[in-house]
Formats: structure tokens, C-alpha cells, sequence
């Protein structure tokens, strides 16, 4: 799998696409003020130098629970949390609207020139 810096290129992936995990440095009202003052548009905040990864945001912004209407019912069968044991009924990590799984697949448009 081909590394870019702190990007990893994904051959499954689509061209224009990425995978988004969840990602530290959320943007804060300092990192936004920066990002429309700045003539770079970097994320920093004039006052304590704190450097967001969003200009606005963070990665919850486009992530959301995964509900697929099957796995919201009380008779699938699930593994339990800890252990082997294969059961039929409610598990939090399997039932929840905040449980596993969370990603985002995220389409890019070109915002300005440079990056990856």
C-alpha cells in the first residue's frame, strides 16, 4: 500500500474519494477565525497558535452510525461483546445508533491548489 506522507493510498478505493477514521484536531472558534484571516486559509488559531485538521468541523461532520433497518431489530444474531458466545437479542455495539460501525467515505472537489 503506497504512503504519502500521512496519506495512504488505497487500491480498492475510487479516484476523488477517502476513507475518513476518526481524526484529533477538531477546528475551535480560534482555528476558524484563522482559517478567514489568514491569507494561507490555515486553520490556526491567531492567539494560541493551535492548528485544526478542519477548517471548519471535525470529522463527526460528515460521519454518522451505519443503521442497516436489519441490524436495528431484536432477533439477529450477534456475538456478544466479550467472549465466543453467539446469541439472538440486544447488544449495544450491534442495536445502537452510536454504536460500531462509524466511517465516511468523503468526495473531494478541489478547493484551492496543492495538497496530496
Amino acid at each position: 500500500m503506497p504512503v504519502h506522507g500521512q496519506m495512504q493510498i488505497l487500491p480498492g478505493m475510487s479516484q476523488g474519494s477517502m476513507r475518513m477514521y476518526y481524526n484529533a484536531y477538531a477546528a475551535t472558534y480560534g482555528s476558524m477565525e484563522g482559517a478567514r484571516t489568514r491569507a494561507d486559509g490555515l486553520a490556526k488559531s491567531p492567539r494560541t497558535n493551535y492548528q485544526a485538521m478542519f477548517r471548519s468541523g471535525n470529522h463527526q461532520s460528515c460521519t454518522r452510525a451505519w443503521i442497516n433497518p436489519t441490524n436495528t431489530t431484536d432477533t439477529v444474531a450477534n456475538k456478544k461483546v466479550f467472549g465466543q458466545e453467539i446469541i439472538i437479542g440486544m447488544q449495544n455495539d450491534v442495536h445502537c445508533a452510536n454504536g460500531a460501525p462509524k466511517e465516511s467515505y468523503v468526495k473531494i472537489e478541489l478547493a484551492e491548489k496543492g495538497g496530496c
